[in-house]
């Protein structure tokens, strides 16, 4: 296929005659080759040449031939020869081209020109030149681009076109452009002949709409529709975002609030919009009419934000996972006077989310609670008496709560509960020469407990022979007694404590002291007795409160 120039085709005649002294009813034969340029318009097969031959006679033109010649598929190229005959020389000639499709005789180029043919003394043919001009082909359809655009007041845009004949064939024709409602050109200015676009005023919620046009006797148009915008003129809310639009949940009633955000035709901000809140998946994460989500069970859910005043309006997040461990939770059940096992005592324990389970204590008074989601504020009532809330976490042996107590009474203060609070010990070196020193850091991990430490007593040890007590320092989270060196038994020390304000959830630390390399040896610094005293949580408190299924840890010391 070729591509012909838009500005016109130059076609070559040449005409042939018959010997100087022919007789008067000669033959000419006319040579009519098209001659293109590489550019602009597409030519195939589906195109073809049609050559018209007109004789003058009398003022008028009447046909002589018609001839129609293919278009050569690869080069657009034709030629043909066209046998005429001379009544007179000269005579004048009309000669006609026309390019067009071959399906519904479409003209893409004509043009005419008129030629005297004369009768020649050699059969050197004669070369004559006709210009011909491009015809537009009838566009079947128009596109403009882009079909919707906001614009700052001040910016530009260039719309662009593409114009198709009844084949789906891109051609190329003039196109205008203009305003559907010329009342819109203060706000919006459009170059006729070029598409571009000037935003002039901001006027919230007032579409222009600009429309392109063929020039066809039929043409065939295309809107699109432009908002201007300003920061300071804002409209209605028109979208939604929501945020965040990923999460992952890992505890039973852990709560993530969700944000959703507004925006104006012209993508202005509009914070808090007016929306409802939904789940995918209410038994897995359900959301309240605030936008907070709160998880429920295992899986995965979606929220959405609807527009309250348009529910065509909304966003939705991606996946929002709820992935919780599972724990258990286990322990046993006394009798206060002489601690002795109570069986056959119902226990009721019940998340945030009010779901119940119950378990029964068996002849050892133990009970157990399995696959129970780790999280906080489980309530665990024992024959109707309510102790303050538990978290249940993840632990390979479980969580322990040990409950002493009269088994038949409603009474909560008369509950002992037992916490579950690790001691442990840092050094600051694991190997130290003789006559040097290591500080030693005691810690108290409070990941499992509700409430801050009471009075709180620790007993250090180590082997004295290896190393000896310096000095202690004392920790800004508790109010300590003293630190008391125990002179009877060599190697041990016994930190005092009234109170300690440390907060759940934290490992504490609880005091600091020094010890000296005294020979070469190996010795464990180990928290082996510590105890609790009164603690005052949720206004009921709880007597005789001591530590159970503590995991006491020591640190090694060589010296050398």
């Amino acid at each position: 296929m070729r591509r012909l120039p838009v500005w016109g085709l130059t076609v070559a005649v040449v005409v042939a005659c018959g010997e100087l002294f022919a007789p008067p009813l000669s033959t000419a034969t006319l040579s009519v080759v098209p001659v293109y340029e590489d550019v602009a318009v597409l030519l195939d097969n589906a195109f073809q040449l049609r050559i018209v031959v007109e004789r003058e006679s009398e003022g008028t033109f009447e046909e002589v031939t018609t001839v129609t010649v293919a278009l050569d598929p690869e080069t657009g190229e034709a030629s043909a020869e066209i046998d005429v005959v001379l009544l007179q020389s000269p005579e004048k000639f009309r000669i006609g081209l026309r390019v067009e499709r071959v399906s519904d005789g479409a003209v893409l180029f004509e043009g005419f020109d008129f030629v005297e043919v004369t009768e020649q003394t050699t059969d050197e043919p004669s070369a004559v030149e006709i210009e011909v001009t491009y015809v537009y082909l009838p566009a079947a359809s128009i596109e403009i681009d882009p079909k919707e655009a906001t614009l700052l007041e001040g910016a530009t845009l260039q719309f662009t076109t593409v114009t198709r004949d009844a084949d789906g064939n891109e051609i190329d024709v003039p196109v205008g452009f203009a305003l559907a409602n010329p009342e819109h050109e203060s706000i919006l200015d459009v170059n006729r002949l070029s598409g571009e676009a000037t935003a002039l005023q901001a006027i919230a919620e007032t579409p222009v709409f600009v429309v392109a046009s063929t020039k066809d006797e039929v043409p065939v148009e295309d809107t699109a529709r432009v908002y201007v915008c300003s920061p300071t003129v804002v409209g209605p809310v028109r979208f939604l975002e929501v945020s965040p639009t990923t999460h992952t949940f890992t505890l039973l009633g852990e709560e993530l609030q969700l944000v959703a955000t507004g925006q104006d035709l012209c993508n202005n901000q509009i914070p808090d919009p007016d929306v409802d809140w939904s789940s995918s998946a209410s038994d897995v994460l359900p959301v309240s009419a605030a936008g907070v989500a709160r998880a429920r069970d295992n899986g995965a859910a979606t929220a959405t934000a609807t527009l309250t005043a348009d529910a065509s309006v909304s966003a939705t997040t991606g996946d929002l996972t709820v992935q919780i461990p599972e724990g258990s939770l286990q322990g046993i059940v006394r009798r206060q006077e002489d601690s002795s096992p109570v069986a056959g005592v119902e226990l009721v324990l019940t998340d945030v989310f009010g779901r119940e389970r119950r378990a029964t204590t068996g002849a050892d008074g133990a009970y157990l609670f399995t696959n129970v989601l780790a999280g906080p504020n489980y309530t665990l009532d024992v024959n109707a008496a309510t102790l303050p809330p538990i978290t249940v976490l993840v632990s390979d042996q479980g969580r322990t709560v040990e409950i002493v107590g009269d088994a038949t009474s409603d009474a909560p203060e008369t509950l002992i509960r037992k916490a579950n609070i690790p001691i442990f010990t840092q050094v600051s070196a694991t190997s130290v020469t003789v006559g040097g020193e290591i500080e030693v850091t005691l810690f108290a991990d409070m990941s499992e407990v509700a409430p801050a430490l009471g009075a709180l007593t620790a007993a250090i040890t180590w082997s004295d022979a290896v190393l000896r007590y310096v000095a202690g320092s004392f920790e800004a989270v508790a109010s300590w007694d003293g630190i008391i060196e125990n002179p009877a038994v060599p190697g041990q020390l016994t930190l005092v404590a009234v109170s300690t304000n440390g907060v759940a959830d934290d490992v504490v630390t609880v005091a600091r002291f020094r010890l000296r390399a005294n020979a070469a040896g190996s010795t464990t610094v180990m928290p082996v007795a510590t105890e609790l005293g009164t603690i005052d949580s949720d206004g009921v408190s709880y007597d005789l409160l001591q530590l159970g299924n503590v995991t006491f840890a020591g640190s090694d010391v060589v010296s050398n």
